[in-house]
């Protein structure tokens, strides 16, 4: 009979230890696989922005160059995510998110304004550049505190990145000082199809009694090289986003 009753007891003692305090404000983990999507808005471009004029004297006539480039693409960067529970304090995830974008750029050579002279364009080129683009963040998310009533919770997160550019198209527009123009469908080349980055970031998570979660977060992302790099345009190495997601 005692060997029955002792046996109950710890029974009983083990079950009580793996329900979590009530008052830690903290529930078990229960789905630690979670599956959903992100949608980001980037406050970057995907390349650096240029404006410039550069004069010389040492032509005959002398030149003025100018040079503008500007960041192109649809702002949104979207795709599935995947999130594993270590804890209830951390989580670790990748997201696979999409975006197609690149740039515009015109270079004008003329020759410089004088006192007595306007300056005549000597040659122009334009160019209209666009790439697909993965980006693979791999990020640890850390949870402090307790989860409040409302069922929020502030977190910090961290990481490494991955990006995969490809799909390079290209259309380059040469017109003489005659007004005459090429046309040129020759993509340019990458620098780099693949580069490594580092993320940091922080937001907040909200959830709902039958556990969907959403996140909204701010994340920073430094790329260690450039996918980008040819003539005046060179790809934005500080990448700064809002993101949006949804896990179930």
């Amino acid at each position: 009979q005692c060997s029955l009753a002792c046996a109950m007891a710890a029974t009983a003692a083990q079950a009580q230890s793996t329900v979590p305090d009530p008052d830690d404000g903290r529930d078990a983990v229960e789905d630690r696989f979670n599956v959903g999507f992100r949608i980001g808005a980037p406050l970057t471009s995907l390349v650096s922005s240029v404006s410039s004029v550069e004069s010389t004297s040492a032509t005959d006539p002398p030149t003025t160059t100018s040079t503008e480039v500007s960041g192109e693409g649809l702002r949104l960067v979207a795709g599935p995510t995947f999130e594993y529970a270590v804890s209830n304090d951390f989580t670790v995830g990748a997201d696979f998110l999409y975006r197609r974008a690149g740039y515009n750029s015109a270079v004008t050579l003329a020759t410089q304004v004088t006192d007595d002279t306007s300056g005549d364009i000597i040659f122009q080129e334009f160019q209209d550049t666009r790439l697909n683009y993965f980006d693979v963040p791999l990020l640890v998310r850390y949870f402090p505190g307790k989860l409040d009533p409302a069922g929020a919770r502030p977190y910090v997160l961290g990481g490494a990145a991955l990006r995969f550019a490809g799909g390079v198209s290209t259309t380059t527009e040469l017109v003489d000082e005659e007004g005459v123009v090429d046309t040129d469908k020759t993509p340019i080349e990458l620098a780099n199809s693949t580069v490594l980055g580092a993320v940091i970031g922080a937001g907040i998570r909200l959830v709902d009694d039958v556990g969907i979660k959403v996140d909204l977060e701010g994340r920073v992302t430094r790329w260690a090289r450039n996918a980008i790099q040819t003539g005046a345009a060179n790809s934005n190495q500080n990448q700064i986003e809002f993101m949006f997601g949804i896990t179930f």
